[in-house]
């Protein structure tokens, strides 16, 4: 930055007259004064010849053996010249030489040639043998010379020699008149410089031909580079033992050195330093001219070294000057001069190499130099300036500041020796402003800043435009106005800054040597813009100059390694913008290559070991691999082991190693390398001063350092001062600073773990709020982005988890998907993500078991695991989460393989945990919850003990303020509950229960529901246990649970699961029936919760399996209390609660669109988005059950993410609507009066089994009344109904009624073979149809006075539940042969309705107008499905073609049998009609279906995700379109209630399997009723319809699984 000062290295160089005379007194030994030439001694024909050509001619016949290569040697009195090696060409026998030979100017002189081969395969090969030699004299050749002809000096039958010579252009005669011209010219010039002047005046003083020669060179009057020329002949054919031969070199080297000076060409320069030194070789030491030769060549290396910073110049310059000083006496007048020479090129190494000998030394030499040199002499104040920079150095050094002091004492006492006027005035003041400058950053003193500008502006100034120091001062400039905007964040200092290097840059030309380094300057300077406020601008200006700067660097300049660790760093700050690897690796790079070419002693070394360590920590983040976290370490370690303790660099180096190790804390999870983290980074702080812009970032290192050592060791008061240290970090981190987001974002993490560990609530609340905040601050390019968003994610999750809110939890999804999204592939906190993002799905499917949350959190908990090497500490944590997720899964299919997977997962988590491990606690809680679910299923006594014991293990682990402690302590009573009822142990149940060993959480605590659960099952336990025991304890139950249940703010499954323990207490102690209805109307409210319209259909029907019969049960009581309405619209609400979601999406809303169109219509999009939504959704359920779940191909589809959101939208409207007056129950289950206002077609009713309350009966709404009537049923028992139905169920498996799917058989048409009876299924029909006509049909008909069949029969819409809803109802007579009975068919027309909501809309005439015609569809079985044909299908087709074609009223048309061409017609057809095969599905209902083309299916899924216009009939000639599934039979999950969804205001189909033989005869008699015989067809008759053809299928002797199974359903 500032100028050294060398008055010994800025003298002239000597002249070539000036070398001429000290090399003649070499030779001569004496120096006479100045003489006159004698002219007339020399002859006038004298000449200097110049061979410039020789020709060698051979034949080869003539040598006998094969020449290789020619060389010729030419003797003479100047010496032997060699040329060179020259190969012999075959087919060529000529070679030739153009080297120009100086030859003596004395025609006496002898000339002696010699021709050399090597031949092939000799020894002589590569020295060669004289084949010719050849003696002539000078004056021979001369004679037959011509300059532009060969002559020859050998010519035989062997061969020849060839040469040209010129004689006159190449030489000079010194009797020539020339050489008077020359001296007259030399004594008389007044306008030739006054160098060149003595030079040729001292040239006069020698004698000789060649002084003569030298003479006419020097003068002038040839051409100076024909003068060099001359010269280079000279010195290469002279000898090194010639007395000529170092003064011939010292003036060629002069005269190289002037060309320099003029062109600057290097080449020059080298050339010259190299004769310098030749010419220094033949010098004897001892030489009185020896001390000046080495001046000379001090003066060129000195240049050589400024132009290109070779270490091997300075080396060589200062052993020059050394021996300089040792040659000079202690009096010599240019001793201070030596010693201030030595001194500079000293400093100058010392800045390449650091070695602070060079620098004591140097100012050693200072200091002696300034004592020898007298306060008058008008070079002191360059002493004292030179001084005054090697202190100021060493200050930079050791930060002694009396160094600075005394630097900054003598730069002003070297300014007051100068005038303003003095040309090194303005050096000096910048070299005091820069001390100045120093000063400031050491004492924080402004005066000292405000004096580094005024001085810097003062030198600028002084400085004219086009000097050229003019640029390195516009540079200096602009650092005190860098250092003032630091310090008082003034934008205008800052820009100033940048104008000022950008003016310096701008004067600056591309050939000027110092361009490189102020185009790195500048970019410098940008980069640090760019890092104050992250313009992306700066940092591609700043890489683009740096570039610039390289590519004008040569290799070997020692600013190269600066430039390259610049734009390395800039090349990792913008990696850590763009996240783009290319970036990182170049980083690497370049900071490798700019290592290679610094010694251990460089100043830079250690800030370029850091930043290339910081770069391979981030490719280690970035990758993984552990080779780049170990070299990082390495690296830092080396950067620290040479930086000293008061270097200003030492506490971010000190904070960077500590990040390092403790980046490798997490990896490897060794205590020590955090141990020591904690120690590097508290030295760090206490070594920087508190206004130091370091300050920040330490403090927030250390932070994280003592966090994780909370995290280890449980620490409570390491969590505190890092939330302390955290929040003072914060305090120092302005606004606008790139790293504010960073710094908030780990606070969120502190407070969010002091929430975890202490449960406070306001930590919680203030991690969201600062979450926020650096959401706010942070862009997607910021490398923490992801980390910032998981960490929010996992505070938002926390919130969730504690008040159940499921918007914080869609908040946590969302966050946790798009931290996934910002990651790449390769990063190392990949896996974190991954389980971070699985732990919130698996939350979301707890909430709402949607399996697709499940299925997805499961793939990505496999591949984080996959991903995590072995050696990771998160390895435990990666296994742990993926067990959590399969023993979820278990607990939902109850697969044994996911609860074995998920058992040995903790296993081995538990191994890899520490004991000392703060997770180990939780760890021990988990396994030993699988095993107690292993235990459940295996009845394995083993795994429960091990549970208990490893439930008490992590108790003892667990403080008792620990947030966690009552969950454990509820784990550790449910598994002694458990071993209770495998050993009836009484103190299992007393400790199970006991008030010290189960506390109660507070209320608002997320598990407070489990845990009062798990205390009411052991209260109730014990309470049946003791046969004396107390009701107090079942009281207590009681009073719990009710607590639990009216929980709102608990998740509804708990919240149910709480109202059924509530009731079982209520029965064990006979409670009365109000206590009951009161817990019942809160379960039958539960219920819609719990199947909620958000999740899956899957999911919704298993929810609803686990609340088993509680409508039948809940409507049993209501009619206990003589409530038959409540008992009717419970029964109606509880039944098919699925379909009447599905069907609310498409209800009308008529009403509320007169009263409120916006919110109508902002509804009804809602709803039609959310059904759509949902088909997508199930779609992709059905992925994930026929292929491998997978993160990519399912967790960010937009359907999944737009369900849930869409099913909360919808639930924020409907409250919405249902505040407005009018609307209050919108949407809401239908009270009794509008269910009975839909009675209109006959009579409704439901028949209801209660197994709790031993009681059966029938509720009826008619047509002409409200009321409803309650007919109690005579049935003993609701076990007498279980018994009918598997009874029925066990003689259809029998006979083939139900069997496995995919087996396909010609003698029905169901996907499977019957089997042969073995026993008549009639007997057993006529047991159980006659049963339900004594217990159910005949007191119903008495009652509805219908004992006696009438005229014209009434219909009768039945809507059984429970175990009701598999049995044949329609079917109920008497059909003993000996004693025949009554039937129900000869008294009704019997439907079925899943709900009474069927009957919502009556159906219209299917003809509106007489011209208007049906468009009828059939989908029979297609011939090429693959499965054995229906031979009926043919025959029921041919009957449908007679029908259609002979009505007028009927447009029939028939579907390929694809599923899409099948849909795409139903929705435009008015009837549809299936002869094919169909089956229902027991694994999963909605793939029940049609059989259709290529084997392909019609599903129930599909079919009720058909919306068409309200109507018409779907005729099911298949089987099993009825049935059902056996586990919810309430929710008539078969395609027959499907099609009614659909729109169909009918159906016709079968509770099992049917006939092929049969299908056509029911088909043509139900077609003939309806539109046969010229009728107008009338879906509303198809129940009349089939009832007719039953009766005569019946009435033909067919046997009751023929005519049995065929059912209506609907309207």
């Amino acid at each position: 930055m500032g100028q050294d000062y060398s008055r010994g290295l800025t003298s002239h160089f000597a002249s070539p007259l000036q070398l001429l005379h000290r090399r003649s007194v070499r030779a001569n030994g004496r120096s006479d004064a100045l003489v006159s030439p004698d002219e007339s001694t020399v002859a006038d024909d004298a000449r200097c010849p110049l061979i410039t050509h020789i020709r060698v001619t051979y034949t080869s016949t003539k040598l006998k053996r094969v020449p290789v290569e020619f060389y010729i040697t030419v003797k003479s009195a100047n010496g032997t010249h060699h040329t060179s090696n020259k190969s012999a060409v075959a087919g060529r026998d000529v070679v030739e030489w153009d080297d120009e030979i100086l030859l003596p100017p004395e025609h006496s002189s002898k000339i002696s040639f010699a021709v050399f081969v090597s031949f092939e395969l000799e020894s002589t090969l590569g020295c060669g043998e004289a084949v010719r030699e050849i003696d002539v004299t000078v004056g021979e050749l001369l004679g037959r010379s011509s300059d532009s002809e060969f002559i020859k000096i050998y010519d035989q039958d062997d061969g020849n020699v060839e040469i040209k010579i010129r004689g006159s252009s190449g030489c000079v005669a010194v009797s020539d008149p020339s050489a008077s011209e020359a001296t007259s010219r030399i004594k008389e010039s007044t306008d030739m410089s006054r160098h060149a002047l003595a030079r040729c005046r001292k040239l006069l003083e020698y004698s000789g031909v060649l002084a003569r020669a030298a003479l006419v060179v020097v003068s002038g009057l040839i051409d100076h580079e024909r003068a060099i020329s001359m010269l280079e002949v000279l010195v290469r054919d002279i000898s090194d033992d010639h007395h000529y031969k170092p003064l011939w070199l010292t003036t060629l080297a002069s005269l190289l050195w002037e060309r320099y000076e003029r062109l600057g060409d290097v080449v020059d320069l080298d050339r010259c330093i190299s004769l310098e030194e030749h010419a220094l070789r033949l010098t004897p030491d001892d030489h009185p001219d020896r001390l000046e030769d080495l001046g000379e060549l001090e003066i060129s290396l000195s240049r050589r070294y400024k132009h290109f910073g070779d270490t091997m110049d300075l080396e060589k310059l200062i052993s020059l000057q050394e021996e300089r000083l040792r040659l000079a006496p202690d009096g010599h007048p240019d001793r201070p001069s030596m010693l201030d020479s030595l001194a500079q090129s000293l400093s100058s190494r010392y800045k390449c190499v650091r070695d602070i000998v060079d620098l004591e030394k140097s100012i050693s030499l200072e200091e002696d130099a300034l004592r020898l040199t007298p306060d008058d002499d008008p070079d002191k104040h360059s002493m004292l300036a030179n001084l005054a920079l090697s202190l100021k150095r060493r200050y930079e050094r050791f930060r002694n500041i009396v160094d600075l002091e005394k630097s900054l004492s003598l730069g002003e006492e070297a300014l007051r020796l100068m005038s303003d006027e003095h040309p090194h005035r303005p050096s000096t003041l910048t070299n005091l402003a820069l001390s100045f400058l120093d000063r400031y950053e050491r004492c924080g003193d402004i005066v000292d800043l405000e004096k580094s500008i005024s001085f810097e502006e003062n030198a600028l100034r002084l400085m004219p435009d086009d000097h050229p120091d003019k640029p390195s001062m516009l540079a200096n400039l602009a650092l005190p106005f860098q250092c003032r905007y630091k310090r008082s964040g003034d934008i205008a200092d800052l820009a100033k800054s940048v104008s000022l290097k950008e003016d310096a840059l701008q004067l600056m030309p591309d050939d000027h040597p110092d361009k490189p380094s102020m185009l790195d300057s500048l970019a410098t300077t940008l980069s640090s813009r760019y890092k104050c406020f992250g313009d992306i601008a700066d940092l591609e200006k700043a890489m683009s100059l740096d570039q610039d700067a390289l590519r004008l660097t040569p290799d070997d300049h020692p600013g190269k390694r600066s430039i390259l660790a610049n734009l390395a760093l800039s090349s990792r700050h913008r990696y850590e913008r763009s996240r783009n690897i290319v970036d990182l690796e170049r980083s690497l790079s370049l900071g490798g290559d700019a290592l290679r070419l610094m010694s251990d002693e460089h100043p830079h070394r250690p800030s370029t070991l850091s930043n290339l360590a910081v770069s391979l920590l981030s490719r280690y983040e970035r990758i993984g691999d552990i080779m780049d976290l170990e070299r990082s370490i390495s690296l830092k370690e080396d950067a620290l082991r040479l930086t000293p303790d008061h270097d200003p660099d030492k506490p971010s180096r000190l904070s960077s190693l500590a990040s390092s190790l403790q980046c490798r804390y997490g990896r490897f999870g060794k205590i020590v390398d955090l141990e020591k983290s904690v120690s590097l980074m508290e030295d760090a702080l206490q070594l920087t001063p508190d206004d130091h812009p370091e300050k920040r970032p330490i403090l927030g290192n250390l932070a994280l350092s003592l966090f994780h050592r909370h995290d280890r060791t449980g620490d409570r008061m390491d969590l505190e001062k890092s939330i302390s240290l955290q929040q003072d970090a914060l305090q120092l981190t302005p606004n606008d600073h790139p790293d504010k987001p960073t710094s908030l974002a780990n606070l969120v993490v502190s407070f969010k773990r002091r929430y975890e560990r202490f449960g406070d609530i306001a930590d919680l609340e203030r991690s969201l709020s600062l979450g926020e905040d650096a959401l706010g601050l942070i862009s997607d390019e910021h490398p923490h982005k992801p980390s910032t968003l998981n960490n929010i994610a996992v505070s938002f999750s926390d919130r969730y988890e504690r008040f159940g809110d499921v918007v914080d939890l869609e908040k946590s999804i969302f966050l946790r998907k798009d931290a996934l999204r910002l990651t790449p592939d390769g990063h190392p906190d990949k896996p974190l993500w991954l389980v971070s993002l699985a732990q919130s799905l698996s939350h979301r499917y707890k909430r709402f078991e949607d399996i697709v949350d499940l299925e997805n959190s499961l793939s990505l908990g496999k591949d984080a695991l996959q991903l995590t090497p072995d050696d990771h500490p998160g390895k435990s944590t990666m296994l742990n989460n993926l067990s959590v997720l399969l023993e979820s899964r278990y607990q939902r299919f109850r697969n044994v393989v996911d609860l074995q997977k998920s058992i040995t997962l903790r296993e081995d988590a538990l191994r890899l945990t520490p004991d000392d491990h703060p997770d180990k606690p939780s760890l021990l809680t988990n396994l030993a919850q699988s095993l107690m679910s292993r235990c459940k299923c295996s009845g394995d006594i083993l795994d429960l003990e091990k549970s208990i014991s490893l439930s008490e293990d992590a108790l003892r682990l667990t403080s008792d303020d620990h947030p966690n402690k009552p969950l454990r302590l509820a784990n550790l009573a449910r598994s002694l509950l458990s071993r209770y009822q495998y050993s009836l142990d009484v103190a299992d149940l007393e400790k199970s229960i006991d008030a010290d060993t189960l506390r109660l959480p507070p209320d608002d605590h997320p598990h407070k529901l489990e845990f009062l659960n798990v205390r009411v099952q052991s209260l109730l336990q014990k309470f049946q246990h003791f046969a004396d025991a107390s009701t107090s304890d079942v009281h207590q139950a009681i009073s719990l649970s009710s607590r639990a249940t009216h929980s709102y703010t608990g998740k509804p499954s708990v919240r149910f699961e709480s109202s059924q323990v509530w009731i079982r207490g209520l029965r064990l102690l006979q409670k009365g029936t109000q206590s009951l209805f009161d817990a019942y109307t809160i379960s039958v409210y539960l219920l819609p919760q719990l199947a909620w319209i958000g999740s899956s259909f899957q999911d919704r029907y298993h929810k609803l399996l686990e609340a088993g019969g509680v409508v039948s049960d809940a409507a049993a009581v209501a009619l206990s209390l003589r409530r038959p309405e409540l008992a009717i619209e419970w029964l109606d609400q509880g039944r098919s609660i699925v379909w009447s979601q599905v069907s609310q999406l498409r209800t009308p809303v008529d009403d509320l669109r007169s009263a409120h169109p916006a919110l109508a219509a902002k509804f009804e999009h809602v709803s039609h988005e959310l059904e759509h939504a949902g088909v997508r959704h199930e779609e992709e359920i059905h992925g994930l059950t026929t292929s491998e779940s997978s993160y990519m191909t399912g967790l960010l589809k937009p359907q999944a993410r737009q369900y849930h959101r869409l099913s909360f939208r919808r639930d924020d409207l409907l409250a919405e609507i249902r505040a407005l007056p009018g609307f209050e129950r919108f949407l809401l289950p239908k009270k009794i009066d509008q269910l009975s206002s839909l009675v209109h077609l006959g009579h409704v009713v439901f028949l209801n089994a209660c197994k709790p309350e031993r009681r059966c009966d029938a509720l009826v709404i008619t047509a002409t009344s409200n009321k409803v009537l309650h007919v109690p049923l005579s049935l003993s028992s609701y076990t007498e109904i279980v018994t009918m139905r598997r009874q029925l169920s066990g003689l259809l498996r029998y006979h083939g009624r139900v069997i496995a799917r995919n087996k396909i058989d010609d003698e029905d048409r169901v996907g499977g073979a019957a089997r042969p009876a073995r026993l008549h299924p009639n007997e057993i029909f006529i047991t159980i149809l006659s049963k339900l006509w004594n217990t159910v049909i005949s007191p119903i008909l008495d009652v509805l006075g219908l004992s006696t069949p009438p005229a014209e029969l009434p219909r009768i819409f039945w809507c059984p539940t429970g175990p009701f809803t598999l049995l044949p109802i329609h079917a109920a007579g008497l059909y003993d042969a000996t004693n025949p009975g009554p039937k129900l068919s000869n008294s009704v027309i019997s439907s079925y309705i899943p709900t009474m909501s069927t009957l919502q809309d009556p159906p219209q005439q299917d003809l509106q107008t007489s011209s208007s015609t049906i468009r009828m569809l059939a989908v029979p079985q297609p011939n090429t499905d693959g499965d054995l044909p229906l031979n009926g299908v043919k025959v029921e087709m041919g009957f449908m073609r007679e029908l259609t074609s002979s009505s007028p009223f009927m447009n029939f048309q028939e579907a390929d049998g694809t599923v899409e061409d099948v849909l795409a017609k139903m929705k435009v057809s008015d009837w549809v009609h299936f002869c094919c095969h169909g089956t229902q599905d027991h694994t999963n209902p909605l793939d029940s279906g049609l059989l259709l083309a290529d084997r392909t299916r019609l599903k129930l899924s599909d079919v009720v995700q058909l919306a068409r216009p309200r109507g018409g009939l779907a005729f099911l000639s298949a089987c099993q379109t009825a049935m059902g599934d056996e586990k919810l039979s309430d929710e008539a999950i078969h395609l027959a209630a499907g099609m009614l969804l659909a729109g169909y205001s009918g159906v016709i189909a079968t509770m099992w399997s049917i006939m092929d033989r049969d299908a056509p005869m029911v088909t043509k008699d139900v077609y003939t009723s309806l539109f046969g015989e010229g009728r107008v067809p009338d879906s509303r008759r198809a129940a009349e319809a089939l009832h007719h053809a039953i009766d005569k299928l019946r009435n033909s002797g067919a046997p009751f699984l023929s005519w049995v199974p065929f059912v209506h359903y609907g309207s």
